[in-house]
């Protein structure tokens, strides 16, 4: 984090990089996905974005593990969706591999993209990526929690064995799981209150912002 772009002194960076996992880890226990896309989005604007995918492992984890063990179906949840599990497993941890060869404004591309590429996939298909349905949205919670849940695991071991994850960020990242955790247990308790359509919405906006901003960033 001592390699921020800007010139940021360290507490404002904790200040940042906390309300970032905050907000992020309350979409996450809202929408049950989102904590990447907001948190890697965000910090990737003022960090290396390397840094920022390396801060966001342990809570990836963390929260997947959380999202799918609490869930009351997911036994069938993963059966379900096994090969699907595999196929995640697979094409990441070989996107591990050319990650830690590509350079930072590469990344931010990359980022960017995948960022609008998901807003604009979620608005045609919003039963695909952000369910509006109640009904369908506990199954979507326990099946997005059950494949990040797998897809962590190739990342967390790929970006220690390539340098991305040091000891260092390790430790950070492990912190990292305090204030995302906390906005998890805020999204779980606001995930029945709130209007999911209005609340996708809002995400899709933001994220689209974000995906435009690290594309066009100075």
């Amino acid at each position: 984090m001592m390699e921020a772009q800007q010139d940021l002194d360290f507490l404002t960076l904790t200040i940042m990089v906390t309300v970032i996992f905050l907000l992020a880890g309350t979409i996450k226990g809202t929408l049950g996905v989102g904590l990447p896309t907001t948190s890697v989005s965000v910090m990737a604007l003022f960090l290396p974005p390397k840094i920022a995918i390396a801060l966001v492992v342990f809570p990836i984890l963390v929260t997947n593990f959380r999202q799918f063990f609490n869930a009351p179906n997911r036994k069938p949840v993963a059966i379900e969706f096994r090969y699907m599990g595999i196929a995640i497993f697979i094409s990441l941890a070989l996107t591990t591999v050319f990650t830690a060869r590509l350079e930072s404004e590469q990344i931010r591309m990359v980022i960017g993209f995948a960022i609008i590429l998901f807003c604009l996939t979620s608005y045609a298909f919003p039963n695909y990526h952000l369910p509006t349905r109640d009904a369908d949205r506990e199954t979507f919670i326990t099946a997005a929690g059950f494949l990040f849940s797998v897809g962590s695991i190739p990342l967390l071991i790929g970006f220690w064995a390539n340098g991305m994850l040091s000891l260092d960020l390790g430790m950070l990242s492990m912190l990292c799981i305090i204030p995302t955790l906390i906005g998890f247990r805020i999204g779980e308790l606001v995930r029945h209150k709130l209007s999911a359509e209005l609340f996708r919405k809002a995400v899709l906006l933001a994220f689209l912002a974000a995906g435009l901003r690290l594309i066009w960033l100075d």
